[in-house]
């Protein structure tokens, strides 16, 4: 290029000069978002957004989640728990804790009545994604409850959980209160109190901060060069009486081990002097002229450098001057300066108006604007045209049900030309009243045309759709071009198909992709041509754990006489546990179930079949609940349950009841269970596995100790030596008559305090055997175990394999089940569950250790 003016070198020189010179940085100033985000908890998600969650400012508004991909600039994008679970009983949702754990997202956080001290508790809820939808929802902590005994007695609002693993891999969950900080184990997925779980306080492991030092919340504990960091927050916030009665602040202090002492940067125990008023903890962050009651901050962020980020929340002044008090409580960040003001201790440069280098972020390239969240139909569209617009590998992540309701100019996703090569995440959700009518068009259905890359999990096209074009005509995909790999995962069809050759309620035609389906069904009718199918019209590479009710109509016909009902261009080298269980797609449909019928799906049974050849519970379902389009078959909602049966009918096991039973520390019992159970805490239980015997006396009892106490089983009689003052059983409703604990066929059962045990009856001490003599305090206790009826037992040997043994009140015996019938009274008739039962019952029962039905 000649330049021909003046000005035009000067321009040139100008621009030189300009990329000669270093770059200016990204900046920004605090606060960083302007909405409520009292309490934050801040993580990177395995999708590369920075997710934050927030309080709810309203009673039944839900938990706040926020999305970054920067770290400064958030948005909001859901509300958790605006449907409250219904073990959620008071008013409020605070302070919410997420963290990644074992593939799943738990939330930990707190429900309060406020003002109401008594009334909190803690609980956790799980997720595939962190954005939810969080379901098992569990609470682990209550005040002036007994989780704890009388541990907890007088601890007063119970709330701010967070999680903390040591270096050992054991995970605690600490909380503060009106009564000082307190921690308990967690289990190793850290969904449940671990067994034998005690609460200890940082207090050198006590228990009991009283007075004004005893409201202490928020904690947060970080292990840094062998100190465990407690960094917490303390003192008037949002029920000041003015802005300037504040006084909230982030304090700290360091212990080398957990439970204490706890000291300041002084080498002061700060939690010595109880009922002081005086602060002794250091001060880490407290207001100043341009924030006012830092405090509440989120777990410590790394950003892409390895630099350290903290996050909490403050009250900022308006542009008056004023301060935005009261009113909203809004995010600040800062970073996380170990050794700047003290050696070993972190330190963080207090909020002002000077702008701050932006964090370093390595977002993956599919985010930002390549993903896409749907919440409505428009949003639907919006992505549809996003896509065929240029851009194949953008994702969209569906947050609501999707109502196409009046939208008759839906253009599906892809095209000939551009080749979807997306995610599609359905978060268990369904699409609705989407109305395709296309006779004759190709590549017809939510995705037209899709290419290597592309997933379609967790999402359901519902029965009130229509899908209808020509060929290669697909509920989910009309056709599929290209090479490598395409996976549709835990999808559903319901939806009317008709189309031409190679229609399906999936995939229409594949023409050279690896196809993989996992946990699908179809239930839609389809009305197609030639090579038409269930779940793709032509080619597929892996059909696992699905199944087919629907009608097809078109589908090729093979020589062996089988039709390919289920795919075109199918054999049993492609199928893995899958099956078409309508008789109708004759002559014989592929892989149909010998005794199927319709009862299959509602009851039970077909997600039973189904997830024993699985080997794992590919199918759930929410058996007892009334038989909507949902719950009348298997399905993949995380709300729904596994199947579980006792031989003669099929139940989920939701759990209804938690049994509590007082103990002492270090004492045997005994217990037979009724129900199966979900957990168990405060005890280590024992399996009877035989006697031994001296000649014909038996000397002793042996007893096997139970690894999994997870799932103890109904029917069974367990011995247990206690850990704490109780045993705490959550059993899961089996559909059995009576109560969900057994009050007959307990080892050495004997219910009633107070009652002499008869000498010549055994007393278990230490997992022995000896007979009751005059000299024994032998007045029946429930905390330990008393055998009674064994002389009865001559066939147990010392060579006895394991075998468990139930014993009645009147010292009738169920030592096992054979084949044979005896007709006697039914005095001695127990059910399965090893509970008596009462002439009116009838089904399989235990008679004098035989195996009865009674008619």
């Amino acid at each position: 290029m000649i330049l021909k003016t003046k000005h035009s070198f000067l321009l040139l020189l100008a621009m030189m000069l300009f990329m000669a010179l270093p770059q200016a940085k990204a900046q920004f100033v605090n606060p960083v978002m302007e909405h409520d985000g009292a309490d934050p908890s801040v993580i990177l998600a395995e999708d590369g957004f920075y997710y934050m969650y927030s309080s709810e400012v309203s009673a039944g508004e839900g938990i706040r989640v926020w999305r970054s991909d920067d770290m400064v600039n958030w948005t909001l994008i859901t509300k958790i728990f605006s449907q409250r679970p219904e073990n959620v009983t008071y008013t409020f949702l605070w302070a919410p804790e997420v963290a990644y754990i074992n593939g799943k997202y738990l939330m930990f956080y707190a429900n309060a009545a406020y003002g109401e001290q008594e009334k909190t508790q803690i609980c956790v809820a799980e997720s595939d994604k962190p954005y939810g939808p969080f379901v098992n929802n569990r609470i682990l902590i209550r005040s002036f409850d007994s989780n704890f005994g009388a541990l907890n007695a007088d601890v007063k609002n119970n709330i701010d959980p967070s999680l903390f693993r040591d270096d050992d891999g054991k995970n605690y969950l600490i909380w503060g209160s009106f009564n000082g900080i307190y921690y308990t184990q967690l289990t190793d997925d850290c969904t449940a109190l671990a067994p034998g779980a005690t609460m200890k306080s940082l207090k050198h492991g006590t228990l009991g901060l009283t007075g004004d030092w005893g409201k202490i919340e928020a904690p947060l504990v970080v292990k840094r060069n062998g100190y465990y960091y407690l960094i917490a927050s303390k003192g008037t916030t949002v029920n000041a009486s003015s802005a300037s009665g504040i006084t909230y602040r982030l304090l700290m202090a360091r212990s080398t081990s957990l439970d204490g002492t706890f000291k300041n940067i002084g080498g002061t125990d700060v939690f010595s002097g109880i009922g002081s008023d005086s602060d002794k903890m250091s001060t880490l962050l407290k207001g100043n002229d341009y924030v006012l009651g830092p405090g509440h901050c989120s777990q410590i962020v790394k950003d892409a450098k390895g630099q350290e980020w903290l996050f909490y929340h403050g009250f900022s002044k308006k542009a008056d001057g004023s301060w935005d008090y009261p009113g909203l409580r809004k995010l600040f960040i800062s970073k996380v300066e170990w050794d700047r003001w003290n050696e070993g201790w972190p330190g963080i440069l207090p909020p002002s108006a000077e702008p701050i280098e932006m964090p370093t972020v390595d977002t993956q390239a599919y985010c930002g604007d390549m993903v896409k969240f749907i919440y409505n139909a428009d949003d639907l569209k919006a992505f549809s045209a996003f896509v065929n617009a240029g851009n194949p590998y953008a994702s969209a992540i569906i947050m609501n049900d999707i109502d196409m309701s009046g939208v008759n100019d839906y253009t599906p996703i892809g095209t000939a030309s551009v080749r979807y090569q997306g995610l599609i995440e359905g978060n268990y959700h369904r699409i609705l009243n989407l109305k395709i009518n296309r006779p004759g068009v190709e590549r017809q259905g939510l995705v037209g045309t899709a290419n290597t890359g592309t997933q379609i999990k967790n999402l359901v096209i519902d029965v009130s759709c229509e899908i209808i074009g020509g060929n290669f005509t697909g509920a989910f995909i009309g056709r599929i071009d290209g090479a490598g790999l395409i996976q549709i995962i835990n999808c559903g069809n319901e939806a009317y198909v008709k189309g031409g050759t190679n229609t399906s309620g999936f995939v229409g035609c594949d023409t050279g992709v690896s196809l993989y389906f996992d946990n699908c069904y179809n239930t839609g009718y389809i009305d197609g041509g030639n090579e038409s199918a269930a779940f793709s019209g032509w080619g597929i590479d892996r059909l696992r754990n699905c199944w087919n009710t629907g009608r097809t109509m078109g589908c090729q016909g093979a020589g062996d006489g089988k039709w390919f009902s289920l795919a075109r261009d199918y054999n049993e080298n492609k199928n893995v546990n899958s099956y078409d269980v309508n008789s109708a797609n004759a002559p014989v449909a592929y892989d149909a179930l010998d005794g199927y019928s319709e009862e299959w799906l509602a009851d039970g049974h077909l997600a039973y079949f189904i997830n024993q050849k699985a080997g794992y519970d590919a199918w759930l379902q929410n058996v007892d609940a009334d038989l909507d389009p949902i719950d009348a078959h298997p399905v993949f909602l995380p709300s729904h349950l596994p199947v579980l049966t006792d031989g003669t009918r099929y139940y989920n096991n939701k759990a209804t009841s938690t049994y509590t039973r007082n103990t002492t520390d270090g004492r045997f019992g005994t217990l037979c269970l009724g129900y199966p159970t979900a957990s168990t805490s405060g005890a280590v239980f024992y399996e009877v596995a035989g006697v031994r015997k001296n000649g014909s006396e038996v000397t002793s009892l042996v007893v096997e100790e139970i690894a999994d106490q997870q799932h103890l089983e109904a029917g069974k009689s367990y011995i247990f030596k206690a850990t704490g003052s109780q045993l705490v059983c959550t059993y899961y409703n089996a559909g059995r008559p009576s109560s969900a604990v057994s009050t007959l066929g307990l080892v050495g059962n004997l219910i009633k305090d107070g009652v002499n045990v008869a000498e010549g009856n055994y007393l278990l001490v230490n997992n022995q055997l000896r007979k009751v003599t005059d000299s024994d305090n032998a007045t029946i206790n429930l905390n330990r175990a008393y055998i009674t009826g064994l002389a009865q037992l001559p066939e147990y040997q010392e060579s006895a394999g394991a075998k468990s043994v139930a014993f009645g009140l009147d010292g009738s015996i169920v030592d096992g089940i054979s084949n044979s019938y005896e007709n006697q009274s039914s005095s001695s008739l127990y059910n399965l569950a090893g509970q008596r039962v009462g002439e009116e019952y009838r089904g399989v029962v235990i008679q004098h250790g035989r195996k009865v039905l009674v008619k």
